[in-house]
């Protein structure tokens, strides 16, 4: 059995605005939907399911992967357990938010 992922701070963060702000725009049961797509694709990501592409080279090791109209912004640790990093909305542009 696959590890949980690990959350920093900034990307709970993250996910309690993408709620705030679906909820204001969609309503209370998109926002639930929303939210819990994002947090089941950093499950599948963490159980591997679903697989990340690198995209900069600065950040050796981060990984990025699209669900929804978010980026799920990733690393493996030396344990191999997933930190979730962020959770940016795809206009942003990635690097300037890490």
């Amino acid at each position: 059995m696959a590890k949980r992922p690990l959350y920093s701070a900034r990307a709970e963060g993250d996910l309690r605005r993408i709620f705030r702000d679906s909820l204001r725009l969609f309503g209370p049961e998109q926002a639930r939907r929303y939210a819990g797509r994002l947090r089941n694709g950093c499950e599948q990501i963490a159980d591997g399911r679903l697989r990340g592409q690198a995209f900069d080279a600065d950040r050796a090791g981060y990984l990025r992967k699209l669900v929804g109209a978010h980026y799920i912004v990733f690393r493996f640790g030396e344990d191999g357990r997933m930190y979730v990093v962020r959770i940016l909305h795809s206009r942003m542009n990635l690097p300037d938010h890490l």
